[in-house]
């Protein structure tokens, strides 16, 4: 007699604090026991690898509508579920932009229609203050507010957004920190040259940014922060952090080899600030992609962006399996402190009643490569990079990634 419709056996898994063997049960979309053995009618050999709960990605730009020639809903949630990401959450600086009912309900239609990951959709801030009551309950959470130039041109004064968390009071909002006055102070030192990009948009943007943001309310979520100062003040206050996988991976001696490609807002920046961010995970709320992608020839022009979404959790394990960072700080900002954070129940744990969202990963590390990736893009800041990919994912008890994707096309959910 079988415990469970489907069991994980010989698995690894992080469980109550400590790495244990152990199966996993699962009855419709639920995990329902863990324990030494588990009998299913269906099993899935783990082999003895890791398995995680699906990680949660509340930073992508899937560029649907209006960009689809370089990202849709199902492309980036094929990347998405390629990467151990179960859920993710797309930000409002598409066109039209998300900043009323029916551009949210227009995006909300496309990622029903094609997405294959579960999902959340944020609205942006600027000029429809009127408008915010009526997406107050629809919306994931609001922004990011982009409070200097950036793609899509959703920029707003710190007046606005004070007057938005008046508004928006109890709801999260989620903050690009770049000082639009220093932007346009700087801008002269803006060239053809791939590293003034950073020169232009100094640690010093990031830092006032911050702390002007701080001085209007600390129940904020800074998104990917990038320099040391500005993480050191977020985390004494109660506001909380995100970090994205290039700013922990990548510095500004990477101009050399991605050169325009390596273009990014907030920009590459040097090797300290990287190493403090690597080494103080411990400080940092939530692990997200930021997922931008452009074609090669935008990046040429100067688009910034970055695709991230597949490769993110393979690297970052990758970095676990060497012992640079550890396990658990992985699990913590990549699953349960966004779950805790943003309030999505029931998920970024292994654990009984909760969704069986769930990744096994391979052994072996393996080489990135664009040519296998599935964004639309068709490119990567990481190519030949080692990494330790998922071989099966979960997605509520389903197998939708069992190395290549099994999901039917809009069975994703809004979460």
């Amino acid at each position: 007699m079988s415990d469970a419709e489907i069991a994980i056996k010989n698995a690894r898994i992080f469980y109550h604090g400590s790495l244990i063997s152990a199966e996993i049960g699962i009855d419709g979309e639920k995990i329902s026991c863990i324990r030494k053995i588990v009998k299913g009618d269906e099993e899935i050999d783990a082999e003895g690898a890791l398995v995680t709960p699906g990680f949660i990605d509340v930073h992508v730009h899937f560029r649907d509508p209006g960009d689809t020639h370089k990202e849709d809903w199902f492309t980036g949630s094929c990347a998405a579920i390629a990467g151990g990401v179960t859920v993710v959450v797309d930000q409002p600086n598409t066109r039209p932009p998300t900043l009323d009912l029916k551009s949210f309900e227009m995006k909300r239609r496309e990622a029903k229609r094609k997405s294959i990951a579960d999902f959340g959709i944020n609205v942006g801030i600027r000029g429809n203050l009127r408008k915010l009551e009526k997406l107050r309950d629809k919306a994931f959470a609001f922004g990011e507010v982009f409070l200097g130039p950036s793609t899509g041109n959703l920029e707003v004064s710190y007046e606005e957004l004070k007057e938005a968390l008046r508004v928006l009071r109890g709801k999260k909002i989620c903050v690009h920190a770049e000082d639009g006055e220093i932007i346009r102070r700087l801008s002269h030192l803006k060239s053809e040259r791939p590293e003034s990009h950073s020169l232009a948009r100094p640690p010093e943007c990031e830092l006032i940014a911050v702390k002007k943001v701080l001085e209007l309310s600390n129940d904020v979520h800074f998104s990917h922060i990038s320099t040391r100062e500005a993480l050191k003040i977020i985390s004494n206050s109660s506001a909380t952090s995100e970090v994205a996988p290039h700013h922990l991976l990548l510095s500004v001696k990477d101009y050399k080899r991605l050169g325009k490609l390596g273009i990014v807002n907030p920009p590459l920046r040097d090797e300290t600030h990287v190493k403090f961010l690597r080494e103080n995970l411990s400080s940092v709320d939530v692990l997200a992609s930021d997922h931008a992608p452009h074609t090669l020839e935008e990046k040429e022009e100067g688009a910034s962006g970055l695709p991230g979404i597949e490769t993110m959790i393979p690297l970052m394990m990758r970095l676990v399996k060497r012992g640079e960072i550890p396990l658990l700080t992985l699990l913590r900002i990549g699953c349960e402190s966004p779950a805790k954070i943003f309030g999505i129940e029931k998920r970024g744990r292994i654990e009984k009643g909760f969704y069986a969202d769930i990744v096994v990963f391979e052994k072996k590390e393996r080489r990135i490569e664009a040519k296998n990736l599935h964004s639309k893009c068709g490119w990567t800041p990481y190519e030949g990079f080692p990494a330790v990919h998922p071989r099966v994912v979960m997605r509520r008890g389903e197998v939708i990634f069992d190395e290549g994707i099994l999901a039917s096309k809009g069975s994703g959910r809004e979460i």
